[in-house]
């Protein structure tokens, strides 16, 4: 935020690694990223490996460029969600949980073995919008159609001159160039 109003500071280099944050965090980013850019100073991207959040960052810069040897992974997105017991059973502890709604679901991790269907539907709920969110705002940075994307993304094999033809990325170049 402060690069935006600071005369010593031009542009920004964003050198995107491996994300291991949630997508709020990186809807932050995101949002930071875009807030610059009406400063009138140039963000350029690059990311050696690109999955659907670091693009997501990536796509919000000006310019993204990838090196020949990108790794290119596209899948859609998934969520797990852990269950503990059967393994508290095994060690002879039987968890008390109240549940107050059909939708209030927290204790399930404690007492089940599997994901209930109330579970399920909250989290599909949940990576719907998600996933709906992430298609809507790489369609309108990239000027792609959602459908072209998800189209894409259905294809799962990426030749990153290919990336670049279809203007997935601006270039290919390694990071010190």
């Amino acid at each position: 935020m402060k690069a935006a109003y600071d005369p010593r500071i031009s542009g920004i280099y964003l050198h995107i690694g491996t994300l291991g944050c949630g997508w709020a965090k990186v809807e932050e980013i995101r949002r930071h990223i875009i807030n610059f850019k009406k400063s009138g100073k140039f963000i350029v991207g690059y990311a050696p490996r690109f999955r659907e959040k670091e693009y997501y960052l990536g796509c919000a810069c000006e310019e993204l460029y990838a090196p020949p040897s990108a790794d290119f992974a596209l899948y859609g997105l998934t969520v797990q969600a852990p269950f503990f017991g059967g393994v508290l059973e095994k060690i002879g502890i039987e968890p008390q949980v109240e549940r107050i709604g059909k939708y209030k679901t927290v204790g399930d991790i404690l007492t089940r073995k599997d994901m209930s269907e109330e579970t399920r539907q909250m989290l599909t709920s949940l990576l719907d919008s998600i996933y709906g969110e992430w298609l809507n705002k790489v369609s309108s940075t990239k000027g792609k159609k959602q459908e072209d994307i998800e189209s894409f993304i259905n294809e799962g094999v990426y030749e990153v001159g290919k990336l670049k033809e279809d203007g997935w990325i601006t270039d290919i170049k390694y990071d010190d160039e």
